[in-house]
C-alpha cells in the first residue's frame, strides 16, 4: 500500500507542478506584454496650451490658446477645452474667437466649437467691429471661413440681428446670413 500511496502522490505532486508552472507562464507573459496603445484612449494631452501658426511669409496667421489640450490617436482629434482663436491677416487681428470646448481634427485643419461660441471681429480705426454668438461653429483656419446652421445673434453697438445659419469670410470681415433674419437697428447718434 505504501508504494501505491507513494506513486499518487508522486501523480498529484507532478500535475500541481505542471499547472503552477503554466499560470506562471501566463503571469509571466502578461507582465511581459508590451503596452497596447487603445485607439479609443489619449495619447497625449497638454496643459497651457499656447500654438502659433505661421504662413510662409513668417507672419503670425493663427494663434490658438486653451487650458487643456488631449489628443486621440484613432481619428487624430485633439479636445481642447475653452479654445480661444485669432486669426490674423498680416500682422494685424482680424477675429477673436472662443468657445466652452472645441475639438480639431488633423491638427487644426478643421475646428469644431460648441457652446457659448463668441466669435468677434474686433474694431479698426474705420470700422466698430461686431461680435456674433451662437452655440456651435466650424472654423476652417487654412481658408479663413467659418459657418452654422443654427441659430445667431449679431451684435454691433446697440443693433442686434438674429437668424438662423451664418457663413463668415474671415479674410474679408464679412458675414453672411442665410435665413430668418430679422433686427433691431439703434443709432448710437445723440
Amino acid at each position: 500500500m505504501n508504494s501505491k500511496r507513494a506513486l499518487v502522490f508522486t501523480v498529484v505532486l507532478v500535475i500541481a507542478i505542471i499547472i503552477g508552472c503554466w499560470f506562471a507562464l501566463l503571469i509571466a507573459r502578461n507582465l511581459l506584454r508590451e503596452h497596447e496603445v487603445s485607439l479609443q484612449n489619449p495619447d497625449f494631452f497638454m496643459h497651457n496650451v499656447f500654438y502659433v501658426q505661421m504662413d510662409e511669409n513668417g507672419q503670425i496667421k493663427n494663434e490658438i490658446t486653451a487650458p487643456v489640450l488631449t489628443h486621440y490617436p484613432n481619428d487624430d482629434v485633439s479636445v481642447f477645452t475653452q479654445p480661444h482663436l485669432l486669426v490674423f491677416k498680416a500682422a494685424d487681428k482680424l477675429w477673436d474667437i472662443s468657445a466652452d470646448q472645441g475639438r480639431s481634427e488633423a491638427f487644426l485643419g478643421t475646428i469644431y466649437l460648441t457652446g457659448n461660441v463668441n466669435v468677434e471681429r474686433l474694431p479698426t480705426p474705420n470700422d466698430l467691429g461686431f461680435t456674433v454668438k451662437t452655440i456651435r461653429m466650424t472654423v476652417y483656419p487654412d481658408s479663413k471661413t467659418a459657418e452654422t446652421k443654427e441659430p445667431v445673434t449679431i451684435l454691433q453697438g446697440g443693433s442686434i440681428v438674429d437668424a438662423v445659419g451664418a457663413k463668415a469670410d474671415l479674410a474679408k470681415g464679412t458675414v453672411d446670413l442665410l435665413s430668418r433674419v430679422k433686427g433691431n437697428y439703434n443709432s448710437d447718434e445723440k
